[in-house]
C-alpha cells in the first residue's frame, strides 16, 4: 500500500503512479551532497579547471572568482537552498527564479518563472536546479541561452529535460 523510492525525482514513476498506493521520494536526501557539487562545478568552471589542470605552464592569468558575482538559481527546493547557503562567504547577489515571488534567506530578489527572460541578462552564474515537470521542459532553450552573458556560467543540477540540450550545443 506504500512504495517508498530512493530517488529524489520519481518522474519515471509517474506513468506506473496508482491511486491506491502512497507514494513518497526521498525529496531532500540528496540536497548536501548535490548542492555541493554544484558548487564544485561552479568553481571550476569559473577557474577554467579543465583547461588549467591540462596546462603544461602558468600561462595567462584567466579565470573568474565567484566573490562579489551575480548568481541566479532557478528553483527553490532543498538543493537551491543549500547550494544559496554554500555561496553566502563569497558575498553573491543572488537572485532566485520560482514559481511564487516569494522572498527567500539569503536571496536579494525573488521572480517568478514568466520573469526569467528579464534576469538571465545580469546573471555571471546560472544554477539549474528546478524539478522536471511538463512546465520545466526546456525551460532554458535558445532564448534563454542567447539572452545570457557570453561569459556566464551554466551548470545544471537539474533533470536533464530542463535545458534544451540542442540549443545549448548550438
Amino acid at each position: 500500500r506504500w512504495v517508498q523510492l530512493p530517488f529524489a525525482g520519481v518522474d519515471a514513476f509517474i506513468p506506473i503512479f496508482r491511486d491506491s498506493i502512497a507514494w513518497t521520494s526521498a525529496k531532500g536526501a540528496y540536497s548536501e551532497p548535490v548542492a555541493e557539487f554544484a558548487l564544485a562545478l561552479t568553481l571550476g568552471a569559473l577557474r577554467e579547471l579543465p583547461r588549467r589542470a591540462r596546462a603544461t605552464e602558468w600561462g595567462d592569468k584567466s579565470g573568474t572568482m565567484l566573490y562579489g558575482l551575480n548568481v541566479l538559481v532557478i528553483g527553490a527546493g532543498g538543493i537551491a537552498q543549500e547550494f544559496i547557503r554554500l555561496i553566502a562567504p563569497f558575498r553573491t547577489h543572488v537572485t532566485v527564479v520560482r514559481r511564487r515571488e516569494q522572498p527567500m534567506a539569503g536571496v536579494e530578489r525573488t521572480v517568478t518563472t514568466e520573469r526569467l527572460g528579464e534576469v538571465l541578462p545580469d546573471a555571471d552564474v546560472v544554477v539549474v536546479a528546478a524539478a522536471a515537470t511538463s512546465l520545466t521542459r526546456k525551460l532554458i532553450g535558445g532564448p534563454e541561452l542567447r539572452a545570457m552573458r557570453p561569459t556566464a556560467v551554466l551548470v545544471n543540477i537539474a533533470r536533464g529535460s530542463v535545458v534544451d540540450t540542442r540549443a545549448l550545443a548550438e
